[in-house]
């Protein structure tokens, strides 16, 4: 694994750490569950969502008695997977919902990049 100190010259007595999250439009939600019973379908949300902001969502249609659909961010499922997103819904979503609810979560992924201590040895590309 490669250090920070392998891209950029910091001093051995000086600690650095990155952060790295990404920046999106508060109108872009990562997940929506959509309930089986929901008001709006999820076609009609999926083209209304697209309206305010061109992101591309990934429709998932669960086989489930109380959740149709999930609408996810694109580039949420490139940080995780489908079946997890799902098994998290099913888990700890769905017994807290209604059947006509439309509930969206907000997933929040951060890397944290680290420097190495000045004893730790780098081995170099």
């Amino acid at each position: 694994m490669n250090s920070i100190r392998d891209f950029v010259d910091i001093p051995a007595d000086l600690s650095c750490s990155v952060r790295v999250k990404e920046f999106r439009l508060p109108a872009v939600p990562d997940v929506l569950v959509l309930g089986r019973r929901a008001a709006v379908g999820c076609h009609a949300l999926r083209k209304a969502l697209h309206l305010l902001a061109p992101v591309s969502l990934v429709h998932l249609e669960l086989d489930d008695e109380m959740v149709s659909d999930l609408l996810v961010r694109e580039t949420l499922l490139a940080q995780l997977a489908p079946d997890w997103l799902e098994r998290l819904v099913l888990q700890y979503v769905r017994p807290r919902m209604c059947g006509d609810e439309i509930l969206q979560l907000t997933l929040d992924f951060e890397w944290r990049l680290q420097t190495l201590e000045p004893h730790d040895t780098v081995v170099r590309p």
